[in-house]
């Protein structure tokens, strides 16, 4: 037996589309009657290429960023635990939330140049946990932000390194579009100073790998 309609509506013949509506089979016979006005499929006159702007694409590493250096690449045993700790550690800051924590002062999100004290010269302290949670969400962007343009020009320390991880951690999602290019240059960045190290043993190795 197939489906009948809920409702039968039927526009009468000399049907006013002006007349009061004074109950519900009016009301659907307007809607029924203003619908025969528009064709079964419209196609919007949309240029697409105006949305470029918005849109994150995806690219294949191989494109993307230098490949590691013969014996410098990580282990895939080691990416796994890596991964792990990573996502447990995000978990852990949800639950930092429902407690109560100390008082701590951190620098204005807009102050570059007090956050690149804090985080990349050399004599700085490793991020506390009540720093990491004292960021807001304005703060985490504009730091990943930060990175992108500090990386094009700075070496990545133990310290540097130390201080992104922090910040991955409290990174929100979905990630916007904008927020999702200073990755990608984080990621190149990375990826360019790991390709000119030569000796599995330099201290740099770790750090970058941890990133990437």
């Amino acid at each position: 037996m197939g489906d009948r309609r809920a409702f039968s509506v039927k526009v009468p013949r000399g049907y006013d589309p002006e007349a009061p509506i004074e109950d519900g089979f009016a009301y659907l016979r307007s809607v029924v009657f203003e619908r025969r006005k528009y064709p079964h499929v419209i196609q919007s006159d949309i240029d697409p290429r105006s949305y470029d702007g918005n849109i994150t694409r995806t690219y294949q590493p191989a494109t993307l960023c230098k490949p590691a250096p013969p014996g410098l690449e990580p282990h895939p045993d080691w990416q796994q635990v890596f991964l792990m700790d990573f996502s447990n550690l995000r978990d852990q800051v949800l639950e930092m939330y429902r407690k109560p924590l100390p008082e701590v002062t951190i620098p204005n999100h807009n102050d570059q140049q007090a956050w690149y004290r804090l985080c990349m010269d050399t004599g700085a302290r490793a991020p506390l946990w009540s720093t990491i949670l004292k960021m807001n969400d304005r703060c985490v962007l504009r730091l990943v932000d930060y990175y992108s343009s500090w990386l094009k020009t700075t070496t990545v320390t133990q310290l540097a390194a130390s201080w992104l991880y922090a910040i991955l951690i409290r990174l929100e999602t979905p990630i916007q579009a904008r927020t999702a290019g200073h990755l990608r240059e984080i990621l190149i960045q990375c990826c360019e100073q790991r390709a000119k190290l030569i000796d599995a043993t330099d201290p740099a190795v770790g750090p970058l790998n941890a990133i990437v």
